[in-house]
């Protein structure tokens, strides 16, 4: 209520029809766009069947795709946006196994920290030597590209040691766990650490495709946003584009705390854009348009999902059924 409050707020304080207008300027560029959001949820499937190997074969592309929608949706809608994990890890649990169900989506989420760190790394550094901005940008920029090196090299350690053993190893030194827990932790979770161990010569398989198709995701969203502006009437330069997408991740992440980040994502993007000079207006339109199709995507991943589970219902009930119509058929047999 207060995120409501708070956008309408924003929207009457910039000019409800001036904001109208320009979303209206958007007309046929919605399917494109729709396109897109379709286009990295596929590119997001890939990679996660690509950290299911060597199991990937039990489970359809299909079944994966599902799931990611699935859990796309329930992450917009639901506060702190990680719900739908849990969904997807129950999607897949049914169609491989556990272990990794579990840590293909680990993976995938980790993959995805590591990957758009390294890019955003990679557009900071570019827009700080090629952009011209105020140094108030300048210096919060600076910061940023060092907190994202120092994500990226914990990361990257995690990655080549392993979540589960490198915690465990941390909390005996921290006196938190004895040795002999410790021990047993690693035992009992070996199989799900050594799925998580993506660099290295210990990792179980070649996860660079998975990595690549994370990447190309990722790239797919900044010529996403590149089309949102240019729908918008609006004219960015390939710097602004990347210094948007980069920081823009940021906002988004943390306005996921509120639900469907109502509020909150608006003012940060408003913020950020009247900060690197395109005006208010322009944030807000534009984290608006990505909100109704975020909330178009979700619609359909809801539907999905409950059609996809009515039908494995159905197939459960008629499975039990038969089994029941023949145990009734070897009694009765002499």
């Amino acid at each position: 209520m207060v995120g409501a409050i708070a956008l309408a707020w924003m929207a009457q304080r910039i000019g409800i029809r001036s904001i109208i207008a320009m979303l209206a300027s958007v007309g046929w560029w919605a399917v494109p766009l729709v396109l897109l959001s379709f286009t990295t949820l596929m590119l997001n499937t890939a990679a996660i069947r690509e950290f299911m190997r060597p199991e990937q074969r039990m489970i359809s592309y299909w079944r994966v795709f599902v799931a990611q929608l699935s859990g796309q949706a329930v992450n917009s809608v639901t506060p702190t946006g990680t719900m739908g994990e849990v969904l997807k890890i129950t999607m897949l649990m049914g169609h491989a196994p556990r272990y990794r169900a579990v840590s293909s989506i680990i993976a995938f989420n980790v993959s995805v920290i590591f990957t758009n760190a390294c890019l955003m790394l990679l557009a900071i550094f570019l827009s700080l030597v090629f952009g011209e901005f105020p140094s108030r940008l300048n210096w919060i920029l600076g910061i940023t590209f060092a907190v994202l090196l120092a994500t990226i090299l914990i990361v990257q350690y995690l990655l080549r040691h392993g979540f589960v053993f490198t915690l465990a190893r941390f909390a005996r030194r921290l006196h938190l766990v004895s040795a002999e827990r410790r021990d047993r932790i690693h035992d009992r979770l070996k199989a799900f650490d050594d799925q998580l161990i993506m660099f290295g010569p210990r990792r179980e398989a070649n996860y660079s495709a998975g990595f690549a198709f994370v990447a190309a995701a990722r790239i797919v969203g900044w010529f996403d946003l590149w089309l949102v502006l240019h729908a918008l009437d609006l004219d960015p330069g390939l710097v602004f584009v990347v210094i948007v997408a980069a920081m823009g991740t940021v906002i988004d992440s943390l306005a996921s705390i509120v639900p469907l980040g109502i509020g909150a994502k608006e003012g940060g993007h408003a913020g950020l854009y009247e900060l690197m000079g395109m005006g208010a207006m322009a944030g807000l339109s534009a984290s608006l348009v990505s909100r109704i199709r975020v909330l178009a995507v979700a619609a359909l991943g809801l539907l999905v999902m409950l059609a996809v589970q009515t039908f494995d219902n159905i197939n459960l009930r008629r499975s039990r059924s038969r089994v029941v119509e023949r145990n009734r058929h070897r009694r009765k047999a002499p």
